[in-house]
């Protein structure tokens, strides 16, 4: 079975430079009809990213909320204070439900989006980054992350959403 992941498209990660996903990512998820949609969020709890990175932001409700809309298309919505999206939960979620592709899409394709990527290959599922649908708080890092997830995933693993029938 297919399912989407929607990783941390929180108020807290737009920037002037990736803004230009917000619509794009609504107007996908509301089409998505092949399976689960899972949204995940990056609440600043004290994990090692706090700890590790001295990183202090995505604590209060206003940065933590997902874009306006988004909410009401998550079958499935998982907190997380990593850079992996594949928490304890969502891999008991995974396997539970038979889930054998996944396609991702959201913020940071170097960072969150990538980690997700490579932890879902080395379960044995197949990650597809939809790169349209996919952004970093610069556009470089962006297209440094694609790169990254060619190399080590194989190109056919990136693709961009209109590959994707939505149907």
């Amino acid at each position: 079975m297919d399912a989407l992941m929607v990783i941390d498209v929180q108020n807290g990660f737009i920037t002037e430079e990736n803004d230009y996903l917000k619509n794009r990512i609504l107007e996908f998820v509301k089409e998505y009809k092949r399976g689960p949609i899972i949204i995940t969020k990056y609440i600043n709890n004290g994990g090692p990213i706090e700890e590790l990175d001295g990183y202090h932001k995505m604590k209060d409700s206003w940065e933590t909320n997902l874009i306006p809309g988004l909410e009401e298309y998550g079958n499935y919505i998982f907190t997380k204070n990593t850079y992996t999206s594949i928490t304890p939960e969502v891999k008991k979620f995974l396997v539970s439900k038979k889930i054998n592709k996944v396609y991702l899409i959201g913020i940071s394709t170097d960072c969150c989006v990538l980690k997700t990527a490579l932890d879902l290959f080395e379960m044995g599922i197949r990650p597809i980054i939809l790169e349209d649908l996919c952004g970093s708080s610069k556009k470089k890092y962006h297209k440094e992350g694609l790169s990254i997830l060619k190399r080590n995933l194989g190109e056919n693993q990136v693709q961009k959403c209109k590959e994707v029938n939505n149907g």
